[in-house]
């Protein structure tokens, strides 16, 4: 059976041959709460390393959920560029569209970034952004399953601007969202991008301000650090569409160009 008709579920386990997998704790509840998910009802479980397998329900319990796996399936394919986002955080929930969306097309990984302009309502490293964290983690996980990923995509701790730039520099094509820069197809080719050794896929960063955007000390700094300033769109994007549409292009281009 293709995976890609299936419902996915990543555990953080490993799953070994052919014995039994028992899924319990939140994921459970999901399954059998959430999704209705019914026994002899077949899903694809992805296990912590990536790996993909068709496995049946063949009881559902209060505490547990017993599959028995029929075999191992292809993952889906990786995304045909590596693109990290580094999102200012932003008021409400527009970080959190930035993961859902970002996943669901194919970002590989996400910082989110505490700038001048950043108005965060909890503190880096208390006790209520670490509840954020574990809520932003699950909303990732969540949008891999339903936009049947090929991993769970990697959501760093929040960072500074200089600690974002220290990660992605030397990287990959590093590109600060500006509405004044030129358009982003018009300064990425396909030979600037470095490629990653094992895949050949260009990697990118895409800086993204919060909502009054990048003070100028913010932008000469990670001008200075190699950064090129890019547009996505003739118009000023809000801080949480600015990402999406600048990584969707990306994406659109290299699947165009595969």
């Amino acid at each position: 059976m293709d995976p890609r008709h299936l419902r996915h579920v990543f555990l953080k386990t490993t799953i070994s041959g052919s014995a039994p997998v028992i899924v319990t704790g939140p994921t459970r509840h999901h399954l059998a709460n959430v999704l209705r998910l019914r026994v002899g009802e077949r899903i694809a479980l992805r296990d912590v390393e990536g790996a993909c397998f068709i496995a049946t329900a063949q009881s559902i319990e209060r505490q547990a959920i017993t599959f028995t796996i029929s075999g191992k399936a292809d993952p889906p394919p990786a995304p045909p560029c590596h693109i990290t986002v580094v999102q200012a955080l932003g008021k409400g929930e527009r970080f959190e569209q930035v993961l859902q969306h970002g996943t669901e097309i194919g970002v590989a990984r996400f910082i989110p970034l505490v700038t001048q302009r950043t108005v965060p309502s909890v503190a880096r490293g208390s006790a209520g952004m670490a509840h954020k964290m574990q809520r932003w983690q699950a909303v990732v996980r969540s949008a891999a399953e339903q936009s049947k990923r090929d991993n769970v995509p990697e959501l760093m701790e929040p960072s500074s601007l200089p600690e974002a730039l220290s990660v992605v520099v030397g990287a990959g094509d590093v590109l600060l969202l500006d509405a004044d820069g030129p358009p982003i197809l018009c300064v990425v080719s396909a030979d600037e991008a470095p490629a990653e050794p094992a895949t050949g896929r260009r990697s990118y960063a895409l800086f993204v301000g919060p909502e009054g955007g990048f003070s100028d000390d913010e932008k000469h700094m990670a001008l200075a650090a190699g950064a090129r300033a890019v547009s996505a769109s003739p118009y000023v994007l809000r801080t949480e569409t600015a990402a999406l549409t600048a990584a969707s292009v990306l994406i659109a281009r290299a699947m165009a160009m595969r």
